[in-house]
C-alpha cells in the first residue's frame, strides 16, 4: 500500500479466502498528493481464487 508505479505482467494473482468480516482487495493506492505520478498496470495476468473462495473480491 503506497504511492508507486508498478506493472504486473504475465503473473497469477490468487487471493485466498479472507477471515470473517474481511474482504479481498487486489490493488490499493495510498498516495496523498493527487499530482504525484503513480499507478498500476496489470497486463496478461490471471486473477482467480486460490481454493474455495466465496467472499467478494
Amino acid at each position: 500500500f503506497g504511492s508507486a508505479a508498478v506493472v504486473f505482467q504475465g503473473c497469477k494473482i490468487m487471493p485466498r479466502q479472507p477471515l470473517p468480516r474481511q474482504f479481498n482487495t487486489i490493488t490499493a493506492q495510498g498516495k496523498k498528493d493527487p499530482n504525484q505520478n503513480s499507478g498500476m498496470s496489470i497486463q496478461r495476468c490471471t486473477i482467480s481464487g486460490n481454493g474455495n473462495v466465496t467472499a467478494p473480491t
